[in-house]
């Protein structure tokens, strides 16, 4: 059924359990003039898994506190952990804990309610959401009892307002939960002066009139966010909520295949949002152990500003060579700032050296890179036997007909464009060409593909392969708008109709571990390689 989880950047101890956590001051120096102090951390966690008045028990709610509380208590939170609570147990437990801890401006506080949802859409258009306590009645019994014993969201913006302590983080694990709260959305961005100031920011585990499973997804994530540096953008050993919101969001939508979609915000206040909540990711919290590593080696010939996934690395010299040590396996951005910006997104393997070379020009095509003059992005690529191909994803905004995955552009960053049929015919910069099917058959029997049969050519393709083509399942948008198949299979856009609605594309697919021609509406939105003239 439907389950909430808030979280609050406040979490304490567990029901009666006092914990001596949560009181150890931490110090983010920012710059030289902005910092963070956090005095104490607190955190407050409900849960609601057992009910009297008809709803289904949430087994998994107490295996989700559970977790959430360990997370928390390794980042220094003093976690208070309550369960199965009526409407006047939920409201008295909220006024204490910011009686007791919310009044003081520098501690930062986090809330995490676990349990069912409910949203109910009003004769005059508004849509009220409800945290179902423990005694309320089905709605379908009796609409006026459950309004009555259940708890409107609209009481956990009073409560949030209340709060002095200038920042706050929400997160609800429910059904309906994306409905509960309306936030201004926020774009992750690297610590600065703003992330100091007062927040309320909510992290919610779907979207409007989404169920979502008592085995969750979302929590586990968070945990996972909270415990490695997966979720840290910039590789800065700071997580704060937006980046937490905003890898919540790609990660569950991936692994749900598409039927949960979390949302994060900040709270509609002129003052509760400027600033982002901030989690330390240190040594002792992360377990590094489990973590695979590679290595960046990267020459260049002019000088300028290095970035790593958006954290400064380095000021380097022309004609000079460095080593990146101990970067997460996966795709990475590189960029070297210097009057324009060049920039390259890498893929890092386990144990292996990366190679990146920045030429003097950067606007000037080499034998294994071609530069977009279009916007000055640079795509390293391959040739296989007479034929020279992009060894990246295309990644111009070509506007119309033109999506990033799930609307985020850190999906661009990483897996390039998607592109309706269209637009892919007209999106290839000039001396290159959007591929017709018979040059995308003469690559795979180049790879060693023979009569439909492709999957050692499909071996070949995908990352690691020792062709270098460098394929990602970067997923496709469907006609109606819905985002699918990230992770799990890559559709590329021939320039070959079927009829007047139809053309034909080349799918990798992860579960056939083979490469095949299929036909789709030109309406659906796929990657796009494109071939040297």
């Amino acid at each position: 059924m439907q389950k909430i989880v808030f979280t609050l950047l406040l979490l304490t101890s567990i029901c009666v359990y006092a914990q001596k956590a949560g009181f150890t001051p931490y110090k983010i120096e920012i710059s030289s003039k902005h910092k963070i102090v956090y005095k104490q951390s607190h955190a407050l966690i409900i849960g609601n898994s057992e009910y009297s008045n008809g709803w289904n028990s949430l087994p998994g709610v107490k295996n989700d506190i559970k977790e959430v509380h360990k997370a928390l208590q390794l980042h220094g939170f003093h976690v208070e952990v309550y369960q199965n609570l009526n409407k006047e147990q939920i409201d008295k437990v909220f006024s204490n804990f910011i009686k007791l801890y919310g009044q003081k401006k520098n501690n930062r506080l986090l809330i995490y309610f676990a349990g069912h949802g409910y949203t109910i859409n009003t004769p005059y258009g508004d849509v009220l959401a409800y945290i179902v306590t423990k005694n309320a009645p089905l709605p379908t019994n009796s609409l006026a009892d459950f309004q009555a014993k259940a708890m409107e969201t609209t009481q956990i913006e009073i409560y949030a307002k209340q709060i002095k302590s200038k920042h706050v983080l929400f997160v609800f694990d429910a059904c309906f939960s994306g409905a509960m709260f309306d936030t201004e959305r926020t774009v992750p961005d690297a610590l600065s002066g703003k992330t100091t100031g007062p927040v309320r920011q909510f992290i919610t585990s779907g979207s409007e009139n989404e169920n979502v499973p008592d085995k969750s997804i979302f929590r586990n994530q968070f945990v996972h966010a909270l415990t490695t540096v997966d979720a840290d953008l910039y590789r800065d050993d700071y997580l704060t909520g937006t980046e937490l919101g905003e890898f919540l969001q790609i990660k569950v939508v991936n692994l749900s295949k598409n039927k949960q979609h979390p949302q994060y915000g900040k709270i509609h206040h002129k003052v509760l949002n400027q600033g982002d909540f901030v989690f330390l990711l240190a040594d002792s919290i992360i377990n590094k152990d489990t973590m695979a590593y590679g290595t960046v080696h990267l020459k260049s010939k002019i000088s300028g500003s290095l970035y790593l996934d958006k954290r400064k690395i380095k000021t380097i010299t022309a004609n000079s060579t460095h080593v990146i040590n101990k970067i997460p396996v996966g795709n990475h951005l590189i960029e070297l700032v210097s009057g324009r910006t060049w920039s390259d997104s890498v893929w890092v393997y386990e144990n292996k050296r990366t190679q990146v070379v920045v030429i003097d020009d950067i606007y000037h095509n080499s034998n294994d890179w071609m530069v977009d003059s279009r916007d000055g992005k640079m795509y390293s690529t391959i040739q296989i036997k007479n034929q020279v191909w992009m060894a990246e994803n295309l990644n111009f905004d070509n506007k119309t007909g033109t999506f990033c995955y799930n609307d985020s552009l850190f999906s661009c960053n990483i897996y390039g464009k998607l592109y309706s049929w269209e637009a892919a015919n007209n999106v290839c910069l000039p001396g290159w060409h959007l591929p017709k099917k018979s040059e995308w058959k003469k690559l795979l029997k180049n790879l060693g593909g023979y009569d439909g049969v492709n999957d050692f050519a499909f071996s070949q393709m995908v990352i690691g392969g020792s062709s270098d083509f460098n394929a990602l399942f970067s997923g496709m948008r469907n006609r109606f708008g819905i985002y699918d198949f990230i992770g799990f299979h890559a559709g590329f856009w021939t320039a070959s109709e079927f009829n007047k609605e139809i053309a034909t594309y080349c799918n990798l697919s992860k579960y056939g571990q083979n490469v095949s021609f299929q036909n789709g509406h030109k309406e659906l939105s796929l990657s796009v390689r494109c071939l040297k003239d």
